[in-house]
């Protein structure tokens, strides 16, 4: 797999995770929706996506934490997004922005 093809496919699992951000962190929501697609064997199902999902939603963490001087705190998945996109910053679209969306 190319790194090109490893970064859509880290899109990917960013966009479908959105969907369990009830009820995980938006990390656990990529591992769970990484943990499905491996059991299913599905072939984008490789470590190194994984890993690029979870450092684009990091560094899209750490850009709104450090602008708003927010404290690291552990919400909801879906309460990060919507306390982020309060303070101007799409996690999701900023992420997928570091993987070249």
């Amino acid at each position: 797999m190319t790194p090109s093809q490893q970064k859509k496919f880290a899109r990917e699992l960013i966009e479908l995770a959105q969907h369990h951000l009830e009820q995980y962190s938006t990390i656990g929501a990529i591992e769970h929706v990484y943990q499905m697609a491996v059991d299913r064997h599905l072939p984008w199902a490789v470590f190194d996506v994984r890993e690029a999902a979870e450092d684009a939603i990091d560094q899209a963490r750490a850009a709104w934490i450090a602008a708003k001087h927010r404290p690291m705190n552990f919400l909801t998945g879906r309460a990060e997004i919507d306390a982020a996109r309060a303070d101007g910053f799409d996690l999701i679209g900023i992420a997928c922005k570091l993987l070249g969306e």
